[in-house]
């Protein structure tokens, strides 16, 4: 069993050494509260009196037993976001993340439900409700997912409510957006590299939700706790919708750089990103997809703690001291946003 030291609430928050992981960890711990983090990376520094669990994988077999005992709150934030040339035995993309997205998911919901866990805040995607369109996205939305991983985050969302229902375990689903702050990876630093390079970035008229991470794990903190959260879905992004263009303009400003937006179209655009096979980032870049806050903002009363405008400084400024000037245009040789 693992020790219970401290007088707050006991949270387990898997994925704890991942991007968001780390900024819950933090805003847990300035509360007061006491924490245990699951990583498949132990050897990474958390702070002082947080108790590592080390894991292999939050797949099908992980004995999360231990882990849960004494556990008040489970935040699963781990998972298999993307599929990558990583070895996995299993040619069918959608079975590897059913294996980590729902089976990993379903066998952790089901030991914290055994452990006596009160609470399991589950992070999923805005995803998981379909693709880019025009219409902001509701809780009360069809959901129509589009590809292997939004469909692996739907499929762990039902499994949750299921193991909550049967077992009598409090569940909350958050849904976000495109997240960016400190340490992002993915588009989003690509983006950032590109713009710091001074390579174009195409002029779309678009508008997508993002959520900053401090938003978002100010918002899991919150979920966590909050009586009228239990058994609810909630969409959750900043305050402000912006097209892809402005976005990147405004990291453009806060790098000290003109961004130069591109007046291409977007059916060029998509048959380039075919031919370099960045189809789906091309994409993601040129729809729309916007959520609606609404449910969370009345029943929780939670509001962004940070602007958009706070989230791109803190950003940029960790992105000019992890990638110093000299070494941007080689990373971004290659790529698209």
């Amino acid at each position: 069993m693992i020790p219970m030291v401290g007088a707050g609430p006991r949270y387990l928050v898997t994925g704890a050494s991942g991007f968001v992981g780390r900024f819950v960890v933090d805003e847990l711990l300035a509360d007061g509260a006491e924490v245990a983090a699951s990583t498949r990376r132990p050897a990474e520094a958390f702070p002082d009196g947080v108790h590592v669990v080390p894991v292999v994988e939050a797949g099908r077999g992980i004995d999360w037993s231990t882990a849960v005992q004494g556990a008040q709150t489970v935040l699963h934030l781990a998972g298999r976001v993307h599929m990558m040339n990583d070895g996995a035995a299993d040619p069918d993309p959608i079975a590897e993340f059913r294996r980590v997205n729902v089976e990993g998911t379903r066998m952790l919901a089901e030991q914290a439900a055994a452990a006596g866990v009160r609470r399991f805040v589950l992070v999923s995607s805005a995803k998981a409700v379909g693709g880019g369109r025009p219409d902001p996205y509701t809780e009360s939305t069809p959901c129509v997912p589009l590809d292997s991983y939004s469909v692996s985050k739907l499929e762990a969302e039902h499994v949750v409510r299921e193991v909550g229902e049967s077992a009598g375990m409090e569940t909350v689903i958050l849904r976000p957006p495109v997240v960016y702050g400190p340490r992002v990876r993915a588009n989003i630093l690509r983006l950032m590299t590109m713009i710091g390079a001074g390579w174009p970035i195409p002029r779309v008229g678009n508008v997508r939700s993002f959520i900053f991470v401090r938003n978002l794990s100010d918002a899991i903190k919150v979920c966590a706790s909050h009586p009228r959260a239990a058994n609810e879905t909630f969409f959750v992004a900043d305050d402000e919708a912006v097209s892809s263009s402005e976005f990147a303009c405004h990291v453009g400003r806060h790098l000290g750089t003109t961004v130069r937006l591109l007046p291409a179209p977007a059916p060029a655009i998509r048959l380039a990103s075919c031919i370099v096979g960045r189809r789906s980032e091309a994409a993601r870049f040129l729809e729309s997809f916007v959520v609606d806050t609404s449910r969370i903002r009345d029943d929780l009363g939670w509001v962004p703690p940070y602007s958009m405008a706070d989230g791109i400084a803190e950003m940029t400024t960790w992105f000019e001291m992890a990638y110093p000037r000299g070494t941007r245009a080689s990373r971004a040789r290659g790529r698209m946003p």
